[in-house]
């Protein structure tokens, strides 16, 4: 069944462009077609270059449209590997929106699935990287150090820091 057939919009965000010179909002809308969502069901966002943008500018097109105080369910679709730093983001961004509520859905890649992140140098960077950003975040930082000391992470392979 068609996922555009009730009251659901999309937003597809990001303004980064492929070798083709289309952006990934663009190439996410081109497959929710596909998958028989109704065009106007989705909402482009094709200005972003960072999550944060992404964020802050899917909250504008949903302010624009007039749902700012209304109660809605938000899911947030991004890649596993980046998923706790953009729903920080989110909670930071979105924090005057009491009334929006986030699900996080996680989507994987050829190199950042669960199973599969660490045996390749790809995975490995891309994983590495979005630590590192989390990292310089101070709640990002924070939620880290709680995950490797209730989780038993070996300290040896993550150094936390000495927060």
């Amino acid at each position: 069944e068609a996922c555009g057939d009730g009251p659901h919009r999309f937003i597809v965000s990001g303004g980064g462009l492929d070798r083709a010179g289309q952006t990934e909002a663009q190439r996410m809308g081109r497959y929710l077609l596909q998958q028989g969502v109704a065009a106007d069901r989705i909402l482009y966002e094709s200005r972003s270059l960072y999550t944060k943008e992404n964020l802050t500018n899917s909250k504008s097109l949903l302010t624009g449209l007039g749902l700012g105080d209304q109660v809605l369910r938000i899911a947030v679709v991004t890649g596993g590997f980046h998923m706790s730093r953009t729903m920080l983001l989110l909670r930071e961004e979105w924090k005057d929106r009491p009334r929006w509520r986030a699900l996080a859905c996680s989507a994987y890649g050829p190199h950042t699935h669960p199973d599969a992140w660490h045996q390749s140098q790809a995975g490995r960077k891309v994983i590495g990287d979005e630590l590192g950003k989390l990292l310089k975040m101070e709640t990002g930082a924070a939620l880290l150090r709680d995950i490797s000391v209730h989780s038993g992470i070996n300290s040896k392979i993550f150094d936390w820091g000495s927060g």
